[in-house]
């Protein structure tokens, strides 16, 4: 094992503020020493390609090095961190000599995520994109029991995209379960939302994303209680045979806000957050508050309809991700329940904003590097009970 060490020249940073330099190091980094040749070179790509590690192929000498570690931080289009990236043209210290960085990758897309399912309960899924090839699994369509999830919409494509799409997907190799539960207009029913979540724990899903929902009603019929409750029971049903559930904590830049589903208990609460260089912000639309659990990316490319991929922002695009990040949790640790695997999730993250959970951020924003190679990250600490939709319906309703 080999000592990486790295830097970058900061004037200022959100991290370290008026620092001249940011440092970061690795201590278990596998190297791996072959003569400097182009052929050389492109083998060491090749390699580093399988490895599923961030990776660094480096010149040193007249030697060209691969080197591998989970504690290695490479430039990443999906992975934010709090420490500097390793970039390719910038210079690294190995064991003490400097190398020049020829080529990097993060290993995530390297990650054998095919056991996993993931279930997107949306407006549907165009199964035919070549972004899903292969990887479409029990496709069905809550509101008529078929199997016709054709998006009309395009929301439910564009989330699958980013869950695992084959170019710009968190986890690409992941199996993706459409769940069909809007009407063509992309309008909603808890009722539907329930059925689309039996499905899924039924036809092994092991992970759940919903972009979906809206604030709570002011005033419940009777109707609408009985379909909270119904919902409810789908959650419960789902959590006792160990999925993930992730939702959105919604658009309206409202805080506290009661809102459907992700206020239930046992549900990821996931908003957004926007970065521009160094800068970190809470998008004005994202709402927050003490149910939020973390944030990720609020803006992504992902597939629509029809071909191709198109840009979109709001907290649809940050739940997706914490979705994808929880794939591939589990394909690195298949032997974890659902509860360890969305506890780990809440600390693999970078603490923006103040120190630990807050209402803009919650535990903070999701790093993936510490969500796929991370070990020994702080505990999550115990937070005051807060009262969830679901306790807010039982309260306004008498049931449960």
């Amino acid at each position: 094992m080999s000592l990486v060490s790295w830097e970058q020249k900061a004037a200022s940073s959100m991290w370290k503020a008026g620092a001249d330099k940011i440092g970061a190091k690795a201590e278990r980094v596998a190297l791996e020493r072959l003569p400097f040749s182009a052929e050389n070179v492109k083998a060491l790509q090749e390699k580093a390609a399988k490895d599923q590690l961030p990776s660094v192929v480096a010149k040193m000498g007249n030697d060209t090095l691969l080197l591998s570690s989970p504690d290695l931080v490479t430039k990443s289009r999906l992975g934010r961190s709090e420490l500097p990236a390793i970039a390719e043209g910038s210079e690294i210290s190995v064991d003490g000599a400097l190398a020049q960085v020829l080529h990097t990758d993060d290993g995530f897309s390297e990650i054998d995520a095919s056991a996993v399912t993931v279930a997107v309960l949306d407006t549907g899924m165009d199964t035919g994109h070549e972004a899903f090839k292969d990887r479409v699994v029990s496709p069905f369509n809550a509101i008529d029991g078929s199997s016709d999830v054709t998006d009309r919409v395009g929301h439910g494509t564009f989330v699958s995209g980013i869950v695992g799409g084959a170019k710009e997907g968190v986890a690409p190799s992941v199996k993706l379960m459409p769940v069909k539960v809007t009407d063509d207009s992309g309008n909603m029913n808890p009722r539907f939302v329930a059925k689309g979540i039996y499905h899924a724990v039924d036809n092994g899903a092991k992970v759940i994303n919903m972009s979906l929902g809206g604030p709570a009603p002011k005033k419940l019929t009777a109707e609408g209680a009985a379909e909270l409750a119904e919902f409810e029971k789908a959650v419960k049903y789902a959590q006792d045979k160990n999925v993930v559930l992730v939702s959105v904590s919604g658009n309206d830049g409202a805080k506290n806000l009661p809102y459907f589903p992700s206020d239930f208990a046992g549900i990821l609460d996931v908003g957004a957050v926007e970065r521009n260089g160094d800068s970190v912000r809470r998008p004005m639309y994202s709402n927050y508050g003490d149910r939020l659990d973390l944030v990720a990316p609020g803006k992504a490319q992902a597939a629509v309809p029809g071909g191709g991929m198109r840009e979109e922002s709001g907290t649809s695009v940050s739940a997706p991700h914490v979705a994808g990040a929880a794939a591939l949790v589990f394909a690195k640790h298949p032997d974890w329940n659902a509860e360890q695997v969305s506890e780990h999730l809440k600390r693999a993250v970078n603490d923006i904003g103040a120190p630990g959970k807050d209402p803009s951020f919650g535990f903070g924003e999701l790093n993936l590097f510490k969500a796929a190679y991370g070990h020994d990250l702080p505990a999550v600490p115990n937070a005051a009970p807060q009262k969830g939709l679901g306790a807010w319906l039982r309260e306004k309703t008498g049931l449960g």
